[in-house]
């Protein structure tokens, strides 16, 4: 079964229940496969980077061709967590897009090959 990796989970700390909070519903992604977070809510830290690509690295270890990238979090996590997954593909990445119109996510497939 094809899989979404979701960058980052998208939340908002709720000071009155003292944790982080789901900010959006993406159940929706997963008409395109089991939902996978590659890192949990909060800031990335400068310092903290190449722990996150570290982790971003490890749970993508066997992102195939069939797997989704949901571009949700952190700016430089999305940009590792892609070029991650296109290494491992040889420059593919499907990347999920939500469509307001149609209350939908759609899939783009990128390749990086183009510009080479």
């Amino acid at each position: 079964m094809s899989r979404v990796f979701v960058v980052q989970q998208p939340a908002r700390f709720d000071h009155t229940k003292k944790n982080f909070v789901p900010k959006y519903d993406l159940s929706p992604a997963a008409a395109h496969g089991r939902l996978v977070y590659l890192l949990g809510p909060g800031n990335i830290f400068k310092d903290r980077m190449d722990q996150a690509t570290r982790q971003i690295a490890r749970v993508l270890n066997d992102y195939s061709e069939d797997d989704c990238l949901l571009a949700v979090g952190d700016p430089v996590a999305i940009a590792a967590a892609v070029m991650i997954a296109g290494k491992r593909t040889g420059g593919f990445v499907r990347l999920l897009k939500w469509d307001r119109l149609s209350g939908a996510y759609e899939c783009f497939r990128v390749n990086s090959n183009v510009a080479a």
